[in-house]
């Protein structure tokens, strides 16, 4: 990993394809199973408080399935947009924010929910919802607060997670509250070995009882839930 060119932040450092990031020997892909894009925002891969964790977390997702890694730093919006469906795999590495309570929103209930991916740029659940993202299988948002949003009778919370099934993905892990970036990062390497060789709701599952028995915090790996169809 420490071959890899992190340096992402930069301006003209769009997409990197990276190769240095190919399965460890100890957890070859499986044969079916596609590789990850993995898309970063900006400050995630420059602040100090958050670059060791996310490199941490790309390493982990990495050691066990092929990565591409999209930095948000430079980027349009349609550019992002764009990229939410150049793969089966999504696996969003941002700031998340919910709100709670429909009056705190003006029109649409969807507003209530955004991901951070640069200072410029931050995209709404209804942003998200309005694209066409049938191609995605999974969709991992390691972020705060992403199935959370605001409550809609009979229909459930206006979530990340809930925007992202509407846009035709067909399976969303999201988390419930604010969760710490370096035990996350823990987390993310346990589930995507878990990935590798069962479904999407197994795997979660798995992964959750393995972060209980490894020590982890329970606000860390309590905080994910599986939104939409997956097999288990």
């Amino acid at each position: 990993f420490e071959a890899l060119p992190l340096r992402l932040f930069a301006p003209e450092a769009e997409i990197v394809q990276c190769a240095t990031l190919a399965p460890s020997t100890a957890y070859q892909s499986v044969a079916g199973v596609a590789p990850v894009q993995a898309l970063v925002a900006e400050d995630m891969l420059v602040e100090q408080d958050w670059r060791a964790a996310t490199e941490n977390e790309l390493a982990a997702i990495g050691a066990v399935t092929p990565v591409t890694i999209v930095s948000a730093a430079g980027m349009t919006r349609p550019a992002i947009l764009a990229s939410l469906a150049r793969s089966r795999r999504l696996h969003i590495i941002a700031h998340g924010d919910a709100l709670r309570e429909p009056a705190q929103v003006d029109l649409d209930v969807y507003d209530g929910a955004a991901i951070a991916l640069t200072d410029e740029i931050r995209l709404s659940a209804g942003e998200i919802a309005g694209q066409r993202l049938e191609a995605l299988d999974l969709v991992v948002l390691s972020s705060c607060d992403t199935g959370l949003g605001v409550h809609q009778q009979a229909e459930g919370m206006a979530s990340m997670a809930a925007a992202f099934l509407d846009a035709g993905a067909n399976c969303v892990i999201a988390s419930l509250w604010p969760v710490p970036h370096e035990a996350t990062a823990q987390f993310m390497g346990i589930l995507y070995r878990e990935l590798q060789h069962h479904g999407s709701a197994a795997a979660l599952c798995r992964a959750q009882k393995l972060a209980l028995a490894e020590g982890l915090p329970t606000r860390c790996w309590a905080a994910w839930t599986l939104h939409g169809h997956a097999p288990v």
